[in-house]
């Protein structure tokens, strides 16, 4: 999945998600929480949109990663539990 500013408005992938309770991703600009704004989307697609995901495509289930900008060095992390 990503957002609805990611996918129609053009704005950067700044937070890739690879989430643990059903093994999706989420590819997201980081400026919106809203279940308005969300749209699925195939991996591919998030390639197409920015192909420097697929240096993160290697996330286990749990983790995500994040930059400040495009260009920046993705950053991983674990995600805590809830």
């Amino acid at each position: 999945m990503t957002t609805r500013q990611v996918l129609e408005q053009g704005f950067p992938i700044l937070r890739v998600v690879h989430c643990i309770d059903d093994d999706s991703w989420a590819f997201t600009c980081g400026t919106t929480n809203e279940s308005k704004d969300i749209r699925v989307i195939a991996m591919e697609e998030a390639v197409r949109l920015d192909a420097s995901v697929v240096t993160v495509a290697d996330l286990a289930p749990g983790w995500g990663a994040s930059r400040s900008h495009v260009g920046a060095r993705w950053n991983k992390y674990e995600i805590p539990k809830a």
